[in-house]
């Protein structure tokens, strides 16, 4: 099944809304606003494209901060309809694009940022290039039974959290040769379920194929009918874990008919490079000064910026101490430095489906729990879970519970003890509601227990 796909950067809004979405767009709680998001292939930027953001929010939505999501992609928020196709335009003049960003297809894959960077670790930018243009040529990818995700981790610990994608790949060395462990048909929502692996000991070589297989099995298979049941681990789940490897493995073995790019080589740099610092985003917000701030300490100080896949970006140089000093020196980003690991969805701020204020809880947990970096906290405005809360060492989910008197009360239900996305664990309930009001004083007490 395939339909025409609109075209980046477009003339006029689309009437159709999967066509909207296809091109990165969707409709606010705001009556007449849109947001616009950026597929960002590992989140990476140049200095002059951070710039470039900077003035396109300043000149198109002053009124909000750009976002970065959860998937290394960049959204501009309250965009009017009337300045979407200008707003594209100049995205595009900059070598970026939308197309992908929402709908049925492939979404933005993700990389962890020390790949290529932290030592003996394999640049994979050039083979989630190589996997994305393949599979942006699939005749079905733009209409595709729901979205599909890819993730890649340059080592085992897994920091593209590969469990709660479609398809996972974690690269590790074997007796100095690249292994690849492969993971696959995961995905969180409503009725969270983390992936399986499908090897374990892959070679390169298999990328593509097996991906393209994914695709394929995924474009046969998957249900068009209801879109709570549509994704590739819903597939899994109908047919069961063994069944579903069978259909995997007849799948790869009709893809050695078609023909598959090569692969370029997977290089091993030795960058010398050092972990300088993280900048914390309130919100997964980021100011027009500070992506300003940005493009400068890339160009004039050579450093390199990696977003993470939880509101936080990880800077790298060669001098560590000149660098932080650099970061530190600059007002916008000294802001953003280190700060507890929380992060929330947008919230009744933006999303149309949110039930609670997730940045008034992001905001009372932070000043709670200002210095606890080693728990992962995750806000959900609802059951879809988009901050990952399912996975968090500490996560809420938004919810509204109607108490005797018939009064709505905003809340949250809990969750801990999850693996983030890097395991196969999810979290389990500690407590089915708790006020928004409670939160606060809950997470400092669970954060005190370890």
């Amino acid at each position: 099944m395939s339909e025409q796909p609109p075209i980046f950067p477009c003339k006029s809004l689309p009437s159709d809304g999967r066509q909207c979405r296809l091109l990165g767009l969707y409709p606010q709680r705001q009556a007449g606003l849109w947001m616009q998001r950026i597929k960002v292939l590992g989140g990476i930027l140049t200095g002059d494209q951070w710039q470039a953001l900077a003035e396109l929010n300043r000149r198109y939505t002053p009124s909000a901060p750009l976002h970065l999501t959860t998937r290394q992609d960049i959204e501009f928020h309250n965009v009017s309809a009337d300045e979407i196709p200008l707003l594209q335009a100049d995205i595009a003049r900059h070598g970026l694009s939308g197309m992908g960003a929402c709908g049925d297809t492939l979404r933005n894959i993700t990389v962890c940022p020390g790949s290529g960077l932290c030592a003996e670790t394999p640049d994979l930018i050039p083979i989630a290039w190589a996997l994305r243009k393949m599979l942006e040529n699939y005749h079905g990818i733009y209409s595709l039974p729901r979205k599909f995700k890819i993730s890649f981790s340059a080592c085992p610990k897994a920091c593209a959290q590969p469990w709660i994608n479609d398809l996972g790949f974690v690269f590790s060395r074997n007796h100095g040769e690249a292994a690849i462990q492969i993971i696959c048909a995961g995905s969180l929502g409503p009725r969270p379920q983390t992936g399986i692996n499908i090897k374990e000991h892959g070679r390169v070589e298999d990328i593509l194929p097996l991906a393209l297989a994914a695709i394929r099995l995924f474009d046969k298979f998957g249900d068009r009918t209801n879109r709570n049941k549509a994704r590739l681990r819903h597939v899994r789940e109908r047919v069961g874990d063994s069944k579903f490897r069978v259909l995997f493995q007849d799948e790869l073995r009709n893809t050695s008919a078609i023909s598959i790019p090569a692969l370029p080589e997977i290089s091993v740099p030795s960058p010398n490079l050092l972990h300088v610092i993280d900048l914390n985003l309130w919100y997964g917000g980021l100011s027009s000064d500070h992506a300003e701030a940005i493009a400068y300490i890339m160009r004039e100080e050579n450093i390199i910026i990696r977003p993470q896949t939880h509101h936080r970006i990880s800077l790298f140089a060669r001098n560590k101490d000149s660098a932080r000093r650099t970061v530190l020196d600059c007002p916008s980003l000294a802001e953003l430095a280190n700060g507890p690991d929380v992060a929330s969805c947008p919230g009744t701020a933006y999303c149309s489906r949110a039930l609670v204020n997730t940045h008034a809880v992001e905001k009372a947990i932070r000043e709670q729990v200002s210095e606890c970096t080693q728990h992962a906290i995750r806000i959900s405005g609802c059951p879809n879970m988009c901050a990952q809360s399912a996975v968090a060492d500490i996560g809420l989910i938004g919810r509204i519970k109607t108490d005797q008197s018939g009064q709505r009360k905003e809340g949250f239900s809990v969750v801990t003890g999850g693996g983030m996305g890097k395991t196969p664990t999810l979290a389990r309930q500690y407590l089915s509601f708790i006020t928004a009001e409670e939160v606060p004083s809950l997470i400092k007490q669970l954060v005190a227990k370890g």
